[in-house]
C-alpha cells in the first residue's frame, strides 16, 4: 500500500478549507502549468538559463523540489475531483511497468 489516501484528504481538506471553483479542465491547464514551471526549474539546474524573477529573460522558478511539489498537488486536485483511489492507480501503474520492463528484458 502507498499511503496515498492520507496524501489525497489533506489536499481535499485545503482545497475546500480554501476554496476551488475551477473546472476540470482549468485544473488540467495549472497542472500543466506547474509541468512548465518544472521545466523552468531543470533549464535552470542545467545550466541553459540563469536563475532570477523573470526580468531579461531568467528563469523566476528554479526550484525543483517546489515545482514537483506544486506539480503533485494540482494532480491530486484532478485524482480527488473525479475520486480516482491513487493508491490502486499507483498498483496499477506499477503492475504496467514491471510488465514493460519483463518485454523489454525478455526480447
Amino acid at each position: 500500500m502507498y499511503h496515498m489516501k492520507i496524501i489525497q484528504k489533506a489536499v481535499k481538506t485545503w482545497i475546500n478549507k480554501n476554496g476551488s471553483k475551477w473546472s476540470a479542465y482549468a485544473d488540467y491547464c495549472h497542472l500543466v502549468e506547474e509541468i512548465g514551471e518544472l521545466g523552468e526549474a531543470l533549464t535552470v539546474k542545467h545550466g541553459e538559463r540563469q536563475a532570477g524573477d523573470g526580468a531579461l529573460g531568467f528563469a523566476d522558478h528554479s526550484d525543483i523540489e517546489e515545482e514537483i511539489g506544486d506539480v503533485i498537488f494540482s494532480a491530486i486536485v484532478l485524482a480527488n475531483k473525479f475520486d480516482v483511489d491513487l493508491d490502486k492507480c499507483f498498483e496499477k501503474t506499477f503492475k504496467r511497468y514491471d510488465k514493460k520492463v519483463e518485454r523489454r528484458i525478455n526480447r
